[in-house]
């Protein structure tokens, strides 16, 4: 099936609904622009991740309106960090303590509110191209969108549009890391509030979080 070409025009075009995206949207709609957004995806989706939102994280979600409390979380009050010989190295956050939101449930939050604020969000669109002017970008291209505005953020992570734009070449490293994501029942840190990161032999270069 052939699926409609999306044009448009508006004064911001922003790349990527995630938390960046959609905080970028959020507080440019607030100030009276015109703001579109496209991101591949159809929320909510899900995303390989931590789930860890910083105290600074907390107060940009509550500047959106956002509020995390009415999603499941956790206070993240400390961060252990725990060594192969079982030593402990703790840092307590203080009054700013962090939290973790699962990422299916934050990203759709934060969603929300940027639509809330006034922004126009396209769902299952991807963008292959971003359009150039002179030193600006000033629109988008891809399977299914042609779209054009007076400032085009890139807001789609590390392997962003933006690269081949610039100019510039990936760069990627010279060995591959991967994540993974699980959530259990009946398994948590020795203290509440703490999260727990724990450095193994058996994970070269690696470590694993408990939260």
């Amino acid at each position: 099936m052939l699926r409609a070409m999306l044009t448009g025009r508006s004064d911001v075009l922003i790349v990527g609904a995630g938390p960046a995206g959609a905080a970028a949207g959020t507080f440019l709609a607030r100030m009276g622009l015109a703001v579109a957004c496209v991101d591949r995806a159809r929320f909510p989706r899900d995303k390989t991740c931590g789930d860890a939102v910083s105290s600074a994280g907390l107060e940009i979600a509550a500047a959106m309106g956002a509020e995390l409390s009415q999603l499941p979380h956790a206070t993240v009050r400390a961060a252990a960090a725990i060594l192969p010989d079982g030593e402990r190295i703790v840092r307590h956050y203080g009054a700013h303590p962090g939290a973790i939101v699962p990422r299916l449930a934050l990203d759709d939050l934060l969603r929300q509110r940027m639509q809330a604020a006034g922004v126009t969000l396209h769902e299952g669109v991807a963008v292959r191209t971003l359009l150039r002017d002179g030193d600006h970008f000033v629109g988008a291209e891809g399977p299914a969108l042609r779209w054009q505005a007076r400032v085009v953020l890139a807001a789609d992570g590390p392997g962003s549009v933006a690269w081949a734009a610039l100019g510039r070449e990936y760069p990627r490293g010279a060995q591959l890391g991967v994540a993974a994501t699980v959530y259990l029942r009946n398994a948590q840190p020795q203290e509440p509030g703490v999260s727990e990161h724990y450095f193994e032999r058996d994970l070269p270069c690696g470590y694993g979080w408990l939260f």
